[in-house]
């Protein structure tokens, strides 16, 4: 599971709408936990199953907007790459064993 810190803004980020989030995101099979500290929102979840844009926007239909600050626009896009590299490396062959690289078929 990959843990995420995401501020939200606006005046609907109260602590109760961000709970209320929270509890629909954690009935999601991919997220392991999602706590509400102030204007801030915790989530561990599997990449493999859900990706940020997607917690992003489930967030978005609660009201909840992400902050639109420097720092984390690009630590958003920052866990989006993490995301992406995750999801490839699950798919890639796996490495050969001893340093010895691996045989040619054929």
């Amino acid at each position: 599971l990959l843990k995420r810190r995401l501020k939200m803004t606006g005046p609907s980020a109260t602590a109760e709408r961000i709970g209320s989030a929270c509890r629909q995101l954690e009935k999601l099979d991919a997220v392991g936990r999602c706590r509400a500290r102030g204007h801030v929102v915790e989530l561990a979840y599997d990449p493999l199953a859900i990706d940020l844009q997607r917690l992003l926007e489930i967030l978005g239909e609660n009201g909840l907007q992400p902050h639109h600050g420097l720092l984390q626009r690009c630590r958003r896009a920052w866990y989006q790459y993490q995301d992406e590299a995750v999801r490839e490396n699950a798919g890639a062959p796996p490495p050969a064993c001893c340093n010895k690289p691996p045989r040619r078929q054929g």
